[in-house]
């Protein structure tokens, strides 16, 4: 059935796809970080010291941005009565801003979908931002949550594309917010990986973006990879655009636990991405992209899919975006964050500053818990 989204009249906006991210402003780098870590003698478990140096070398990461400071960060079981606050809070600042940005009113945003990691005791991100922010009512199938982790722009995206007579010559507001350094386990090194944040990204649909094509898989067998607290009963089923969940985690304290070797191997498999790759290709044609963005998961898996991945599809010659050392794995925000960027400030490579120009294409490579990956293909049209 047909959603009809009440078309408003319009100022003069802001051309192209905007937005917004916020950070909170407590950035920790590596040496604190390690020096947290030695004080509470994780080097007893990984048998030697922990070092800035070595944080780098196993993560990519320099800085990285936490709600809380970094000897006050809250357990899983302290975060209950504090997550919607939060999230919510970092979600205001980032859409604010975009709105801004954009030049728009609150009554000219037509849709909102938000995207978080972690859903909380059967409650609606998105529609607790409207309702909070003032946007006007929330409307079910055009509104919504998007609970796919790290993947969840693509998941978003694709919906957009699903639904595209409905979202035609529509003001979009993509929002995505994460409070996710309070879940790994004090002494895991994999925390070092965490950062917090939100991003937020106002577009008209077919004026400032198109979707052109995407592909998406999960891969359930792979799923007890990565463990934690998303299961679909912890949402509000009726707000769902799409939902991914995992297994609960087997931590005694509920921290998320993750098997760091065995992702990244199923990151890099034939298996994984070459044949998501290959249909967006397929759609393309001749056509090929500017620019290829993907989840910034970690340093390592971004220069093995540089090194490895890309080059037997065809994709050696493709600018591979980076800026995980700067901002971290801050879980569904990273790719908006990554994409605004691009779009923003354009990217340096071969020494040369690059600018997206219009019709240029943009590749989004999504991946994360569950286990699930994604492919995409936009078009920049201002």
């Amino acid at each position: 059935m047909t959603v009809e989204i009440e078309k408003k009249e319009r100022v003069k906006e802001t051309a192209g796809l905007v937005g917004a991210s916020y950070f909170p402003p407590n950035k920790v780098d590596n040496e604190t970080f390690a020096n947290h870590l030695n004080e509470l003698r994780a080097k007893e478990d990984y048998k030697k010291p922990i070092t800035a140096q070595g944080i780098f070398e196993r993560t990519g990461i320099q800085t990285r941005h936490l709600v809380d400071p970094i000897d006050k960060i809250p357990s899983p079981s302290e975060v209950e009565n504090r997550r919607e606050e939060v999230i919510i809070d970092m979600a205001k600042r980032a859409a604010d801003e975009a709105l801004r940005q954009k030049n728009w009113s609150k009554a000219e945003v037509d849709a909102v979908i938000f995207s978080t990691s972690i859903p909380y005791q059967q409650k609606s991100p998105s529609k607790k931002l409207k309702s909070e922010v003032g946007f006007g009512p929330w409307i079910k199938g055009v509104d919504g949550d998007v609970i796919a982790e790290c993947a969840s722009l693509v998941w978003a995206f694709e919906y957009i594309l699903e639904k595209k007579s409905e979202y035609q010559g529509k003001n979009i507001l993509y929002v995505a917010s994460e409070w996710i350094t309070c879940l790994g386990a004090p002494c895991d090194l994999d925390r070092t990986l965490l950062s917090d944040g939100a991003s937020a990204l106002a577009f008209c649909y077919g004026e400032d973006l198109e979707i052109i094509s995407t592909s998406t898989k999960g891969f359930p067998d792979f799923a007890h990879l990565i463990r934690g607290p998303i299961q679909k009963e912890l949402t509000d089923e009726e707000a769902l655009i799409k939902f991914v969940g995992i297994p609960p985690s087997n931590d005694p304290d509920g921290y998320e636990t993750m098997d760091g070797r065995a992702v990244f191997v199923w990151a890099l498999s034939p298996e994984t991405f070459p044949p998501l790759i290959g249909k967006v290709k397929e759609t393309l044609g001749k056509e090929k992209s500017k620019i290829i963005i993907p989840h910034q998961a970690n340093g390592r898996i971004t220069q093995a899919m540089e090194k490895h991945l890309l080059p037997p599809l065809g994709l050696s010659g493709v600018h591979l975006y980076d800026n995980i050392a700067q901002f971290g794995n801050c879980g569904s925000v990273t790719m908006p964050n990554a994409l605004l960027e691009v779009t923003e400030n354009g990217w340096i490579e071969d020494g040369q500053k690059r600018i997206l120009q219009k019709n240029d294409v943009v590749m989004l490579v999504g991946f994360g818990a569950g286990m699930v990956a994604g492919v995409q293909a936009l078009r920049i049209l201002k």
